[in-house]
């Protein structure tokens, strides 16, 4: 299920979290979403500036805490993969080459 919604407009692409039910909160599916969209338009001339949103006008709730809640059940190392796929996420939006900005309402 593709979680994250895009819509362009002269220089600015807006990115949608799109979980409303779960109040856009970041599970393994929406974070291997962001991370790849990010990195496939990190060179993109489509757009200068990314916004990020969320849909409902609610930005992100965190973490889904019942993904979280069943690494009780996970072993380390795939405790580990989960921890690493979160820094991913960070880093990959730290070192985005353009702008980004979250639209919190």
């Amino acid at each position: 299920m593709n979680h994250l919604t895009k819509k362009y407009t002269k220089d600015l692409c807006f990115l949608e979290l799109s979980r409303p039910q779960k109040r856009n909160a970041l599970n393994r599916e929406m974070i291997e979403q962001m991370i790849n969209y990010l990195e496939q338009s990190a060179e993109s001339t489509n757009f200068r500036v990314l916004i990020i949103s969320g849909k409902n006008k609610f930005f992100s709730a965190g973490a889904d805490l019942e993904w979280m809640q069943s690494a009780s059940n996970q072993s380390r190392e795939e405790n580990f993969e989960d921890a690493a796929l979160f820094n991913k996420l960070y880093s990959t939006l730290y070192h985005y080459p353009k702008p980004v900005i979250a639209m919190a309402e």
